[in-house]
């Protein structure tokens, strides 16, 4: 009886252990985009984020500039997806201003980054651009 109870008690901690770790820490993070526009123009963005929230189904992630929060969906096998919402993009090497109303995303994540896929429309100079990439948001 003992043996067992003792057997059911680490298992337990072992799963909650390990699940644990996979979960994104609060914390700042770095986020690199590199997207392909339909110019066939491709680029890579950075932006700061703050993870304020992470639960067993959501991740709350603050673009630091904007501080706008934006709230991800955690599905299984570590799998998130949502729409990062900005107030404005910086980009260091765009002299003029472009302006994102949100970045749809989908990947994976464990407790030091997020990686996937991500897809956006914005507009720069009453023109509006579609674009496809990848990304990896990492913690510093």
């Amino acid at each position: 009886m003992k043996f067992t109870l003792f057997l059911g008690v680490f298992i337990c901690s072992f799963l909650c252990f390990h699940s644990c770790g996979k979960e994104p820490k609060k914390g700042e993070y770095k986020g690199t985009f590199t997207g392909k526009l339909e110019t066939d123009t491709t680029y890579t963005t950075v932006y700061y984020f703050n993870i304020i929230r992470s639960t067993k189904k959501e991740l709350r992630i603050q673009e630091k500039q904007s501080q706008i929060i934006s709230i991800l969906k955690k599905y299984e096998k570590d799998s998130i997806a949502g729409k990062i919402g900005f107030g404005g993009v910086y980009q260091s090497d765009m002299a003029s201003s472009v302006r994102f109303n949100f970045i749809s995303i989908e990947g994976k994540y464990d407790e030091n980054s997020i990686r996937g896929t991500f897809s956006t429309t914005f507009g720069d100079a009453n023109k509006i651009y579609t674009s496809e990439g990848n990304f990896t948001i990492l913690a510093y």
